[in-house]
């Protein structure tokens, strides 16, 4: 059970264009390359690295590499613009890492294979830091949850537990969104300052809506034609009306379907945090 958020937050790349190889200008495409990315992931000798787009029409491959002998690689190709993109090693689809990448982006990946999916590590550029923190705590999120969370069986504990683990990754987002809320890594944190779906507004913070509209503002002024830039302004009008409808209530007790998203399907989001 996804218990994050209403919102899956991997936004739809609308218009993205594929592009591969290693030189300045892709010679079937034309599009410059405008993005490289460089690195090692041990025990990866001679493995298919490619990066992905999801769009309206399916999957769309935007440029793919192969490893050397030791695990090294360099990868260069076209994106429109900032979106999220995921980064896949090998033949199996869902060992891949997503990442918030922009135009002329440098980015550079140390990882082994089995670390690669869970814990890799990004530099390079400004959501490089923030991603490899908050997939570190995610990590961390996740054992202990599948560790602890079995040997409860009261749904009230369970939840308490749930909250208590998820503490660490919730503060992280708040405050990298509130010291940076333009940065492109916010559209994988902002899941986790939006309600759950459990509890609706019951036990969320109102300041996050604050945070959500700085982002959205930042997000307009750097990233105006995204969109991403767009699809957010949407779901924080949704969740600023629905949250004025929850506080209006007599009783508040509104359940959280009601209070929250209507309609699920109608939200351009395909990927769960």
């Amino acid at each position: 059970m996804n218990r994050f958020s209403f919102f899956s937050i991997l936004f739809l790349g609308l218009f993205i264009f594929t592009s591969c190889g290693d030189s300045s200008v892709d010679e079937e495409t034309g599009l410059a390359n405008n993005f490289h990315i460089e690195g090692q992931i041990t025990g990866a000798a001679n493995q298919k690295l490619k990066i992905e787009a999801q769009s309206q029409q399916g999957v769309i491959q935007v440029a793919q590499t192969v490893t050397d002998a030791s695990g090294n690689f360099e990868l260069d190709g076209n994106i429109p613009g900032m979106g999220i993109y995921s980064l896949s090693l090998g033949e199996n689809g869902k060992n891949a890492v997503v990442i918030p990448m922009d135009v002329d982006d440098q980015v550079v990946l140390k990882a082994t294979k089995e670390t690669f999916a869970i814990t890799p590590a990004f530099s390079g550029t400004k959501w490089a830091k923030p991603l490899t923190k908050y997939m570190q705590l995610f990590s961390d999120f996740a054992k202990k949850q599948m560790e602890q969370m079995p040997k409860i069986t009261d749904q009230e504990k369970q939840m308490a537990l749930f909250a208590q683990l998820k503490k660490p990754i919730l503060q992280f987002s708040q405050k990298q969104i509130r010291k940076d809320p333009g940065n492109p890594v916010n559209i994988i944190l902002v899941n986790l300052i939006m309600p759950s779906q459990e509890t609706g507004f019951a036990d969320w913070d109102p300041a996050n809506l604050d945070d959500l509209r700085s982002m959205e503002t930042a997000f307009q002024r750097n990233y105006a034609d995204s969109p991403i830039t767009g699809m957010l302004s949407q779901q924080i009008a949704a969740i600023d009306s629905q949250y004025q409808s929850y506080q209006q209530t007599s009783s508040g007790t509104m359940a959280a379907s009601e209070i929250a998203l209507k309609n699920p399907a109608e939200q351009n989001c395909v990927y769960p945090i």
